[in-house]
């Protein structure tokens, strides 16, 4: 057996965890009596694409809309496309060892939270967002709980909108990566549950099951394979040289995972 498997590698998931990938758009495109075939051809494509983008601009929305239904909005598209777990999406609070959790609930509609966590995923307190609340009053009340956590970055520095910016950026990442099939990426770019890292050199996804390169999103490490072998200097032989702290969050998301069950 390889030392890791790509998503041609893996094993068939069970047909509760897998998706069929439904076309951007099913009304047919309108087009001209004369049309040609490439005019046709043109104008699917460009229906398939003004529907990607309109699912994009869900995402890109966050980044300038700070009101509690365009997050809310944004959580749900992602998970309801799986292109981050039902557990909710990580995001690292800048310059610290904290995280957001941000999370929609499964049971009760409409219910929007955030969960303050160290990096093993230990709960330090949990945020709901009521309607009636202002985005000042919510985002604010981040705030002090960063704070409270012993994380006080100073004036001016405390800042949870910067982890929304990143986790609109994230969400787009990731809706492109799976854009095509060809691409070869949605079978491993599913549930997402965190990326570490900034851009993609010697950054990583780490998702319900696995740990993902982000230079080659092919490339998995499912985490019940972890200790088959010394992983961090493996990774390092093919120039990611990061591995070791990469290989350590994998172990403690799948610690995470495991008690979430």
């Amino acid at each position: 057996m390889s030392a890791a498997t790509t998503s041609a590698e893996t094993s068939e998931e069970t047909p509760d965890h897998t998706r069929t990938e439904i076309p951007e758009s099913v009304s047919p495109p309108p087009v001209a009596n004369n049309a040609t075939l490439a005019d046709i051809r043109a104008e699917i494509q460009a229906e398939q694409t003004r529907a990607y983008e309109a699912k994009l601009d869900i995402y890109r929305r966050i980044a300038n809309d700070p009101s509690r239904d365009a997050l809310l909005d944004a959580l749900k598209q992602a998970t309801e496309d799986q292109l981050i777990s039902r557990r909710g999406i990580r995001i690292r609070v800048w310059e610290t060892n904290l995280y957001f959790r941000f999370v929609i609930s499964a049971a009760v509609a409409d219910i929007l939270g955030v969960r303050l966590e160290r990096t093993d995923g230990e709960l330090v307190s949990t945020h709901v967002w009521t309607p009636g609340e202002t985005p000042g009053q919510f985002y604010g009340g981040l705030v002090l709980a960063v704070r409270t956590a012993g994380a006080d970055l100073g004036v001016g520095l405390n800042d949870p909108t910067e982890s929304v910016e990143r986790l609109s950026e994230l969400l787009i990442d990731i809706s492109r990566l799976r854009s095509q099939e060809l691409l070869g990426y949605r079978r491993t770019m599913l549930r997402i549950v965190q990326k570490e890292g900034v851009g993609d050199e010697d950054a990583w996804y780490l998702t319900e099951k696995a740990l993902i390169p982000a230079q080659s999103p092919d490339y998995e490490i499912e985490y019940d394979r972890l200790d088959e072998l010394d992983w961090a200097e493996h990774l390092r032989g093919k120039g990611w040289y990061g591995a070791e702290h990469a290989i350590h969050l994998a172990r403690l998301m799948h610690a995470q995972l495991q008690r979430d069950v």
